[in-house]
């Protein structure tokens, strides 16, 4: 049985997309917030995935979402709607949204983005989204114990790279390596306990 696991969340490659609306982050410990429709309502869960993408939305509106189509939330937690027909869009490197429209000029947007200092608290939920459980009190921390909304002031902490994605920080190499020396260890192992029962065997048989 599985005694216990860890979330690794060290920095992934960055892929270069030139594309206005990929942002990856350089620092391991920040993620952007998304609205997510679940069974039990609209949760806000947390996401490094920065493809984003626009929506049409009520009253001729935009909406930037996710390419799994979930609502990407402002500093305030509201989702992003966009109004206008947009000549310009460009992501900022303390992760303000910047767009220029044809009816209303420049105008910016907050992303929702989070500090986490205690990333063993979250809870994975598929996705490449991660969540607070529900019990999270009950284990002695509070919201403000596991991560911080990067607002105000403290924005500028946000390092955010427009036009580039990064890459999963899974090293396919080293994990299969790994996972053919525990294979190995496990016959070798195997092959132990069946000589020893052999042996055994041999034993009761001179007796």
């Amino acid at each position: 049985m599985i005694s216990q696991s860890q979330l690794v969340l060290s920095q992934g490659a960055l892929k270069t997309t030139d594309r206005n609306l990929d942002a990856a982050f350089t620092r391991d410990d920040q993620f952007f917030t998304v609205s997510v429709q679940g069974d039990n309502g609209v949760n806000t869960r947390l996401t490094r995935d920065g493809a984003f993408y626009l929506s049409p939305n009520a009253n001729d509106q935009m909406m930037l979402v996710t390419s799994a189509g979930h609502k990407v939330l402002d500093e305030n937690r509201e989702p992003i709607l966009i109004e206008g027909n947009i000549k310009d869009i460009k992501i900022s490197e303390n992760g303000l949204l910047i767009v220029e429209t044809e009816e209303y000029g420049e105008k910016s947007f907050g992303l929702g983005i989070l500090l986490v200092k205690k990333p063993q608290f979250l809870d994975r939920l598929g996705g490449n989204l991660l969540g607070l459980p529900k019990n999270f009190n009950a284990l002695g921390a509070t919201e403000d114990d596991i991560m911080t909304a990067l607002t105000g002031d403290s924005r500028n902490q946000a390092a955010v790279r427009q036009g580039t994605l990064e890459s999963p920080n899974v090293d396919l190499s080293k994990e299969m390596t790994d996972l053919i020396n525990v294979q190995r260890s496990y016959q070798l192992q195997s092959r132990a306990v069946t000589m020893a029962d052999q042996m055994s065997g041999l034993v009761n048989g001179i007796r």
